[in-house]
């Protein structure tokens, strides 16, 4: 015997509302819980890591329903349809908040959606007879989402499945160099003077300074700081660029500014795996000690902001380390051969050959052959078409000039090889301004 199905039975826009009640107070339980213990605060902070795409509402409704989340999150459908994954029976769907933007219908002082017309009334309104009790509103609703942690995913895959997580580095030993470089390029692409190795006037690691009259903005790293507080001093001092440079309209207090762009360091500091044990609990106690004593409402702002700036940077510093990963890729891809008239061969790599001296003055070779790796074809230009190039290039690299020679003399293979090795190539200031005009 078949079960009886109960007619589906939308909720109305009052128990909607109260949900979305219910569930904010929630959240706002779970950060006013937060901020008072220095350790709830740093766990809250390492959550906010994990799901810094999302806003801080959302992040806090993620964490006030479910604290255990590894930082993936879908639909079922999503689950399903992208990774053939099911959710665990038993499992409850997460809340969140979703633009959206709908039609309510004012009808005999009530106000009713769509699905609560009756059928009558709903042919009405796809005739547009409805039209003038119609209004359109725009709002947040709740959808339901679930961790991987809910799913039929085995727990050796959940990392997997983790956001955006950062390219093949673990930041220690030498890997450190390429988030300390992407660090240094994201900070540069802001327009800042960043430097290293200052003389500061205070026992403090580092410092941002904006020049009133110029705009100029410049971050100071101290002399003594070690490897990883540079790159936490960097993130610290971004964080006063995003979010209290002169005009972006801040009314915090010196102290709470600083707890802001700390916060926002340690955000970032865990998103990179950098080791955070030196943020001791008396330090962090002093961001409780501040946060407890402010307005709900300032609450609410501070901890947007914090979300708002560690995901710029978050953003900003991976969108350089897949350019650095890419030229890293493209530099073993590529190596260029000198050949000697009877083909023996000295291999480099494009760098290599770059800023090896003695490679490019050798006068046994004849022909150069740029061979791609990955592809496993070459190209090949002679010695003589490289030369000529430097001659009237004298102001670009040895590089740019067997690029171009190749480019020059190639027939269309040469062309499409050199596409491959060089898609961006750069332009002179003087052709950037000429196609500006």
């Amino acid at each position: 015997m078949t079960g009886y199905k109960k007619k589906y039975q939308p909720k109305t826009i009052e128990e909607r509302r109260e949900e979305v009640q219910q569930l904010t107070l929630k959240a706002k339980r779970e950060l006013e819980r937060s901020v008072k213990k220095p350790k709830d605060l740093v766990e809250y902070l390492e959550f906010m890591s994990k799901f810094y795409k999302y806003s801080y509402k959302n992040q806090t409704l993620i964490r006030s329903q479910y604290s255990g989340a590894f930082g993936a999150v879908k639909s079922a459908k999503g689950w399903n349809k992208d990774d053939n994954l099911y959710i665990r029976k038993g499992q409850k769907a997460i809340k969140i908040f979703a633009p959206t933007q709908y039609d309510i219908y004012k009808i005999n002082g009530k106000e009713l959606s769509f699905g609560q017309l009756s059928k009558e009334m709903q042919k009405k309104a796809k005739a547009k007879e409805l039209d003038q009790f119609k209004e359109e509103k725009r709002g947040f609703f709740l959808v339901p989402i679930f961790d991987i942690t809910q799913t039929t995913a085995k727990p050796e895959q959940y990392p997997d499945f983790y956001p955006n997580k950062p390219i093949n580095f673990v930041y220690k030993g030498d890997n450190i160099k390429a988030l300390d470089e992407a660090t240094k390029l994201y900070i540069e692409s802001n327009e800042i003077d960043y430097i290293e190795g200052a003389t500061l006037d205070s026992a403090a690691r580092g410092e941002y300074s904006t020049n009133v009259l110029t705009g100029e903005a410049k971050i100071k790293i101290s002399d003594n700081a070690t490897e990883t507080e540079k790159l936490k001093v960097a993130f610290h001092e971004l964080g006063h660029y995003l979010l209290h440079t002169t005009g972006k309209g801040t009314s915090l207090s010196s102290k709470e500014a600083e707890a802001e762009a700390e916060m926002t360091a340690y955000v970032v500091s865990t998103y990179y795996q950098l080791d955070t044990k030196d943020y001791s609990m008396d330090y962090v106690n002093s961001w409780t000690q501040h946060l407890s004593n402010v307005e709900e409402k300032e609450l609410d702002d501070i901890f947007s902001n914090v979300q708002r700036a560690s995901r710029q940077i978050i953003e900003g510093i991976d969108h350089q380390l897949e350019q650095i990963s890419e030229k890293e890729r493209s530099q073993e891809r590529f190596i260029v051969k000198g050949l000697d008239k009877d083909l023996k061969a000295q291999e480099r790599t494009l760098d290599q050959a770059n800023y090896d001296r003695n490679f490019q003055k050798e006068k046994s070779f004849e022909i150069y052959e740029l061979y791609d790796r990955e592809k496993e074809t070459s190209v090949f230009v002679t010695k003589e078409a490289v030369e000529e190039s430097l001659k009237q290039n004298s102001d670009k690299d040895f590089k740019s000039n067997l690029i171009d020679a190749t480019k020059k003399y190639g027939d269309e293979k040469a062309k499409d090889f050199i596409n491959e090795l060089d898609p961006n190539p750069k332009q002179s200031k003087q052709q950037s301004s000429l196609e500006r005009e």
